[in-house]
């Protein structure tokens, strides 16, 4: 049963496309790596459906628009790697929040001469 998908790997695929809205609907998903890709668009909201995520690596991809508010939903999240997209705004305060209970890694584009995203919470800004 394909709901019942822990683990997803494909980082370094050289994929292309947007982040599949099916991704959301795998209740039991902990790692979620689509690092280093040619992903584009935007980071969906209903990834707050995915409360037992530990790792989400989106690094280095063309990802665009703003961090969904949603994200500061998951409590089980440990690392969040957001760095090299096209990202822009501000952390939203829930995902902050997560930095008092499990989150560990939280990584953006928020250093730089024009960085795209404000964090005042980030543990590294590239």
């Amino acid at each position: 049963n394909l709901r019942e998908i822990v683990d997803i790997y494909l980082h370094h695929n050289k994929l292309e496309g947007t982040l599949p809205d099916s991704l959301s609907k795998l209740p039991y998903l902990r790692n979620l790596r689509l690092n280093d890709n040619n992903l584009s668009g935007t980071i969906p909201a209903d990834f707050d459906s995915l409360t037992r995520l530990e790792y989400l690596y989106l690094h280095n991809n063309l990802l665009e628009g703003t961090i969904p508010d949603e994200l500061g939903a998951l409590t089980t999240l440990f690392r969040l790697r957001m760095y090299g997209n096209s990202l822009r705004g501000t952390i939203p305060r829930g995902i902050c929040h997560l930095r008092d209970l499990y989150l560990e890694e939280l990584e953006a584009d928020c250093d730089g001469i024009r960085p795209g995203i404000e964090c005042t919470c980030c543990t590294a800004c590239f």
